[in-house]
């Protein structure tokens, strides 16, 4: 049977996985992994790693439930994680990016390209290519092949996040109140769409196309953008979201958008992103609407109780 499989760390170090239905998900395990805050995560299925403020790199089975190993980075703590089915990337304080081969947890490269620490790393979608933030004001990308700077450019503003579209062509880079879409093909440094926010914004994700993105802030509101500046908001939330995921998954009628969010305080929501895309399309181009009757979009909710720091989440399809 298809499953969703999410993974919550904790600010107090503990893992917490919820399995099963998108609206009938159960706790398959939670336990105590680090002493510190589980900064980031990312799935392999069925590999899960955690990084720390530990330097460590904590390695999980998620069939068998049990760590299986760990792997000492020594360059700070560790703020970002991404895989691919083949490798992983970790973004360090130290302001380095390192490679990992997952298949013997072999480390093949350390980046050194920012002057800070690293914010976040994310894989090109031909896993030849990453995007890294750093606290330099830096974006940086990087050709995976060759273990070398592609391409670098310091900003003005702060960069806190960034996430490659799903063609590739367009990526996003999150600041405290706006989001900038940048297309490859065109002037990184000049040229790009700024999504400004009159809150701040605590977690971003594109919504399942180029042109549609989706926002979380630290009142709770969850905002999906259209590329022509239009959006929707509605209030998701009552405290700070920490993460917002877009994940698609297998129905009897075929695939379907989910969102996932997450805030400090452990309320974890499920949301039917279909529809909050299709309502941001009927909008004129620099509108805003405020969604009413957003529980009609709300698939599965819980509160977990606990104060929570990063999520990743998977999609386990059934055996072909």
């Amino acid at each position: 049977m298809s499953k969703l499989q999410i993974v919550i760390g904790t600010y107090s170090g503990g893992l917490i996985g919820l399995e099963g239905k998108v609206n009938k998900l159960k706790t398959s395990f939670a336990f105590k992994a680090a002493n510190n805050c589980i900064k980031s995560l990312s799935i392999v299925y069925p590999v899960l790693v955690a990084g720390d403020y530990e330097e460590m790199l904590r390695i999980y089975n998620l069939e068998e439930k049990k760590e299986f190993g760990s792997l000492l980075e020594g360059m700070g703590a560790i703020n970002a994680l991404h895989s691919t089915n083949t490798h992983l990337l970790s973004a360090n304080e130290e302001g380095r990016v390192v490679i990992w081969r997952i298949k013997d947890w072999s480390q093949l490269h350390s980046l050194k390209g920012h002057k800070r620490g690293v914010n976040d790393v994310k894989f090109h979608p031909s896993s030849r290519l990453a995007l890294s933030v750093g606290k330099d004001k830096k974006l940086i990308l990087w050709n995976l092949l060759k273990a070398r700077v592609a391409f670098k450019s310091r900003f003005k503003f702060n960069l806190e996040q960034v996430e490659w579209s799903p063609c590739g062509n367009f990526f996003l880079v999150r600041s405290s109140r706006s989001i900038y879409l940048f297309n490859t093909d065109s002037n990184i440094k000049e040229e790009y769409i700024e999504f400004k926010h009159k809150t701040q914004i605590s977690a971003s994700d594109f919504a399942g196309k180029s042109n549609l993105l989706v926002a979380g802030d630290n009142s709770g509101s969850l905002f999906i953008w259209n590329t022509n500046n239009s959006h929707i908001s509605f209030k998701a939330h009552s405290h700070r979201i920490i993460a917002v995921k877009y994940i698609q998954i297998e129905t009897a009628v075929g695939l379907k958008g989910l969102l996932i969010s997450l805030t400090s305080q452990g309320e974890l929501s499920l949301w039917n992103a279909d529809p909050l895309g299709s309502s941001v399309a009927q909008l004129e181009p620099q509108t805003f609407q405020e969604l009413e009757n957003f529980n009609d979009v709300l698939v599965w909710s819980i509160q977990l109780k606990v104060r929570c720091a990063s999520l990743t989440a998977f999609f386990k399809r059934k055996p072909i």
